[in-house]
C-alpha cells in the first residue's frame, strides 16, 4: 500500500469534519491502520474518538465519513461500518495499479527518507584473545542488515569494528603461550588464529587453576619459605586464612564428627586419618577439607543439623576467600600484570609477541566475517587510541568539566542525568572501556564527520552507552548527540545461557559448521533438493546452513532475548529462512517454464481472493522497510518476507498459474510470480541473505 494513503486519508478526514461540523479535532485521533483479517476491508478508522466529538452514533458517524471519503476518493470500492469501525475497501483497479507501479520501479522500491543522515554503525567489537561465538553472530547480522535496511531508505552509512585489542584478557594468551606453546603457530597447528589465541586463553585457566591448588596446599599446610614470591602483605594474609580453615576442620571434626561422617558418604568423599595435632598435613587431608568445603551446598544440606551447615558454610567462604586471594597473587598472575605494565611501557619484546598473537586473530576473524557475508569500511582499535581518550579526560578536567578524588582519580558527576558519579581515570593512572570510546567517538567524527553513531551491543551495556552520551555533552562535542545505543537481548540455547571462558562458549566457525551438516541433512529427508551436481549441493547447503542462522537470529526483535534452536532453524516448512528460500527457487522454476514475453503492462480486471491478498503484501513492501529502518529492527522485514512467502504458496497451490485457457490470465500470474520474487530477492538481501535460483 502507497506509503503516503493513510496520511491523505487521515488529512482528507479532518477536512471534513472541521469544514462540515465546524470542530476541530485532535489530528492525532483520527488513524488508519489495516484492516482485520476477520473483516472484509483494506483499511479501517477507529471511529470512537469522533463519536465522541460529533456525538453521533457509530453508525451516523461511519456513514459520513465513508460517504464523503468514497466520494472523494475514487480509489476506494466500498465501505462497510462494524460496531465502531469504518473499514474501507479499495477498487480492483486500485491494486492492479498499484502492481502496475511495483513493477515499473524495475527493483528499485523505496523512496529515500526526507532527511538522510549520515551514520556511523559500530558492530562486532570482539576481544583478540578468543573467537567470536553465538552471541558475536547475532551482534554482526543485526548490525549488518541494519546497515543495508538504513541505506535502502536514503541514508549514509559507514559500518565500522572496533578490536578490543588491549588489556589484561589479551595478556593471559600471551602468557600461556609463552608457557605451554613451544612456538606453536595457526600454520604448524592447523587451528585458525583466533582459535590459537583462544586456546591459550583456555590454557592460562588451567595453569590458573594448578597454582592456586598448588598454593592452597602450601598456605594449608603453613609452608612460609615455599611463598617466597609472594609479598610479606600477602603471606600474612593468606596463611591466617589458611590457619582459620583448619582451626574450622578441627572444631568440625571433634563437636560433627558423626554428622560429618554421614555427609562425607552421602557426597561420596572417601574418609582418611584427619588427625593433624602433629601439624604434619598430609596431602590427603587437604584433599578432603577442599573436596567436603567444595561440595557443601546450603539448600542440598538444609536437613541437617543447624551447627553443622553453620560450621560447613564458613569452611567453604574460608576456602573461596582464599582462592580468591591467591588468584590474584599467585606468581601467574603476578607475570601477567607485569607482563600488561610492559605493554603499557612499549617493552619491544611483549609488543612483537602481542603484535603476532593479534595478527593471527585478525586472520582468523576475516575468515569467519568473508563465509558470514559480513563487512566493514574500518577497523579501529582500542590499543590506538586509547591515550586518545585519557587525552580528552585530561582536557575535561582543565576545563572544570570533570573532577579529581583525593585518591587521584578522574571521574565524572552523571548524577544530572539520572545516572552516578563515573570514574574516567583510575587512581593509577590507567583508563576503563568508557575512556577508550570517548578517544574512539572523537576520532570518527574526525574521519566521517557523523550526524549519528550508531553502537550495536548488547543491553548488558546500557548503563556504559548512557555515560558516554552524557560525557559527551558535558565535554560539549557536537555529535554527542548523535550517540544511539542499539541494544539486543543474549542468545540462549535451548539447553541454557551460554557460558564462557572455560572452553563452553557456542563457537561462531562451530555453529556454522553444523548449520551446515544440519542444511545437508534437511535437504536428504525432504527430497526437496533438485537434482544437481555434488559440488552444487556443497554450495546450497553452505548458503542454507548460514541463512538458516542469520534468518532465525533477525526473526526476532533486537531488543529480545531468544533462544536459538538449530534444528528449528533449518525446517524448510517452517519460520525459516529455507521456506522463503524454496519460495523463490519455485518462483524462479516457473519463470523458467513460461515460454512467452514478460509484459510490464497489465493486462487483467478481476482479481480472486489468492492474487488479491498476495497483491496487497507486495504494496506494503515500501511502506515494511521504512518501518524497519525507523525501528531499527530487521524482524519486521522477516516477518513480511514469511507472510509473503505463505500468501505466494496458497495461490500457487489454488491457482492454475500457466495452464490456463487465457493467455492473459496465464500472463498477468506470471507477472505476479516474478514481482513476488523481486521483492522476496530484496527483502532477503537488506537481512544478508541470498536466494538460490534453483533448490
Amino acid at each position: 500500500m502507497h506509503l503516503k494513503l493513510e496520511k491523505l486519508l487521515a488529512e482528507a478526514t479532518l477536512d471534513f469534519i472541521q469544514n462540515r461540523f465546524a470542530m476541530n479535532p485532535d489530528s492525532n485521533s483520527i488513524i488508519f491502520s489495516e484492516t482485520n483479517k476477520e473483516y472484509e476491508g483494506d483499511l479501517t478508522l477507529v471511529l470512537f474518538p469522533q463519536i465522541k466529538i460529533l456525538r453521533k452514533s457509530h453508525s451516523e458517524c461511519g456513514e459520513l465519513i465513508g460517504n464523503y471519503l468514497q466520494s472523494r476518493f475514487d480509489i476506494i470500492g466500498h465501505y462497510t461500518v462494524v460496531q465502531g469501525y469504518l473499514n474501507l475497501s479499495f477498487s480492483q483497479q486500485y491494486w492492479l495499479s498499484e502492481l502496475q507501479d511495483g513493477m515499473a520501479k524495475n527493483g528499485k522500491f523505496i523512496s529515500a527518507v526526507d532527511k538522510p543522515k549520515k551514520i556511523v554503525l559500530e558492530y562486532c567489537g570482539p576481544n583478540t584473545n578468543k573467537p567470536l561465538h553465538l552471541g558475536h553472530l547475532r551482534n554482526m547480522v543485526i548490525g549488518h542488515s541494519v546497515a543495508a535496511i538504513l541505506n535502502a531508505v536514503g541514508h549514509e552509512v559507514h559500518k565500522v569494528n572496533i578490536y578490543n585489542d588491549r588489556g589484561i584478557a589479551i595478556c593471559k594468551s600471551m602468557q600461556a603461550w609463552l608457557l605451554s606453546g613451544d612456538g606453536e603457530t595457526p600454520h604448524s597447528s592447523g587451528l585458525k588464529g583466533d582459535h590459537l589465541a583462544g586456546k591459550y586463553y583456555v590454557e592460562y585457566d588451567r595453569l590458573l587453576k594448578n597454582e592456586i591448588e598448588q598454593y592452597e596446599r602450601i598456605a594449608l599446610k603453613g609452608l612460609k619459605d615455599e611463598m617466597a614470591s609472594f609479598s610479606q602483605q600477602e603471606q600474612d594474609i593468606i596463611l591466617s586464612k589458611a590457619a582459620a580453615l583448619n582451626e574450622t576442620w578441627n572444631v568440625i571434626s571433634k563437636e560433627s564428627a558423626q554428622t560429618l561422617q554421614h555427609f562425607m558418604e552421602e557426597n561420596k568423599i572417601p574418609a582418611v586419618d584427619t588427625d593433624i595435632s602433629n601439624r604434619s598435613i598430609p596431602d590427603e587431608y587437604i584433599r578432603l577439607l577442599v573436596a567436603t568445603a567444595t561440595a557443601f551446598n546450603e539448600e542440598a544440606s538444609a536437613g541437617g543439623e543447624t551447627l553443622f551447615i553453620n560450621q560447613l558454610s564458613t569452611l567453604k567462604e574460608g576456602l573461596v576467600e582464599l582462592q580468591e586471594i591467591l588468584k590474584k597473587s599467585v606468581p601467574l598472575a603476578q607475570k601477567t600484570r607485569e607482563m600488561l605494565l610492559k605493554w603499557e611501557a612499549g617493552d619491544p619484546e611483549v609488543r612483537a609477541l602481542w603484535n603476532k598473537m593479534n595478527s593471527w586473530v585478525y586472520d582468523g576473524f576475516q575468515i569467519t566475517f568473508d563465509r558470514l557475508g559480513v563487512n566493514f569500511e574500518r577497523h579501529y582499535k582500542e590499543s590506538e587510541y586509547y591515550e586518545k581518550g585519557k587525552d580528552l579526560v585530561m582536557q575535561g578536567l582543565e576545563e572544570g568539566k570533570f573532577f579529581r578524588n583525593a585518591d587521584g582519580s578522574i571521574g565524572a558527576n552523571l548524577t544530572p542525568f539520572g545516572l552516578d558519579e563515573k570514574i574516567l581515570i583510575r587512581k593509577d593512572g590507567t583508563s576503563i572501556y568508557l575512556t577508550q570510546d570517548l578517544g574512539i567517538a572523537e576520532a570518527r567524527f574526525d574521519h566521517f564527520k557523523m550526524d549519528q553513531s550508531i553502537y550495536v551491543v548488547a543491553d548488558e551495556q546500557i548503563y556504559h552507552f548512557k555515560a558516554l552520551k552524557h560525557c559527551l555533552e558535558i565535554l560539549e562535542k557536537p555529535y554527542a548527540q548523535g550517540i544511539y545505543h542499539l541494544a539486543y537481548g543474549m542468545v540462549e540455547l535451548p539447553t541454557g545461557r551460554m557460558k564462557s571462558r572455560q572452553g563452553t562458549t557456542v563457537d561462531a566457525d562451530d555453529l556454522m559448521d553444523e548449520m551446515v551438516e544440519k542444511a545437508r541433512e534437511e535437504g536428504r529427508e525432504s527430497g526437496k533438493i533438485a537434482e544437481i551436481n555434488e559440488e552444487e549441493k556443497s554450495k546450497l547447503y553452505e548458503l542454507l546452513g548460514i541463512s538458516a542462522i542469520k534468518f532465525f537470529l533477525l526473526r526476532i526483535n533486537p531488543k529480545k532475548r531468544m533462544i536459538f534452536d538449530p534444528k528449528e532453524s533449518i525446517d524448510m516448512l517452517g519460520y525459516t529462512a529455507a521456506f522463503i528460500q524454496y519460495t523463490y527457487a519455485r518462483i524462479r522454476s516457473i519463470l523458467r517454464k513460461y515460454q512467452g514475453q514478460i509484459s510490464p503492462k497489465i493486462a487483467y480486471t478481476l482479481l480472486n481472493e489468492f492474487e488479491k491478498d498476495l497483491v496487497k503484501l507486495l504494496a506494503k513492501y515500501e511502506y515494511v522497510i521504512h518501518h524497519s529502518a525507523a525501528e531499527m529492527d530487521p524482524s519486521i522485514i522477516a516477518s513480511y518476507l514469511h507472510t509473503t512467502a505463505k500468501s505466494f504458496n496458497r495461490f500457487y497451490a489454488e491457482c492454475s498459474i500457466l495452464g490456463n485457457a487465457e493467455e492473459a490470465t496465464n500472463l498477468f500470474r506470471v507477472q505476479l510470480c516474478a514481482h513476488t520474487a523481486e521483492i522476496i530477492y530484496h527483502g532477503l538481501s537488506l537481512l544478508g541473505i541470498k536466494a538460490p535460483d534453483r533448490m
